[in-house]
């Protein structure tokens, strides 16, 4: 089993033939006037291959999101895969699944971990930095628009 990846976007969309369509991806830092902060949506794509040997059994995958301490704040099941078989031709099978988190809380500064779990256990994860904005950099942002 390998997870060939795991995005954080601004929109993604995952597409009947297996492609992913994805704006503003690799989101890895948010920088916000205050927190608690909700992110309005935020998207959560992955692709997970699994080879001839683990498609013979079903695998549970889910998402999960944990806060700057390490606790979960949210988690989503995505479903089990079936277990399959494969034609001579072919030799993998890719589960491909995009979430919409919609008003997703941020309640602190700090790391946030967007992780794909199979069978219970985290395969991949990809960090979300949340900063405070400086005091600076508010004061610049308001004259700037002030000159406009």
């Amino acid at each position: 089993m390998e997870v060939q990846y795991l995005i954080l976007a601004r929109y993604a969309e995952t597409l009947p033939d297996g492609g992913l369509q994805v704006i503003g991806g690799n989101l890895d830092m948010l920088t916000v006037a205050e927190v608690p902060y909700a992110f309005p949506s935020l998207y959560l794509t992955s692709r997970v291959s699994f080879d001839r040997e683990d498609a013979l059994v079903s695998h549970d995958i889910s998402f999960r999101v944990t806060d700057p301490d390490g606790e979960p704040i949210a988690e989503t099941k995505l479903g089990t895969t079936p277990e399959h078989t494969f034609s001579p031709n072919r030799d993998r099978l890719n589960v491909n699944a995009t979430v919409l988190m919609m008003n997703l809380l941020l309640a602190k500064e700090g790391i946030y971990r967007f992780e794909v779990v199979v069978d219970n256990s985290p395969a991949k994860s990809t960090p979300l930095r949340v900063e405070l904005q400086s005091k600076d950099q508010s004061q610049s942002d308001a004259s700037a628009r002030e000159d406009v």
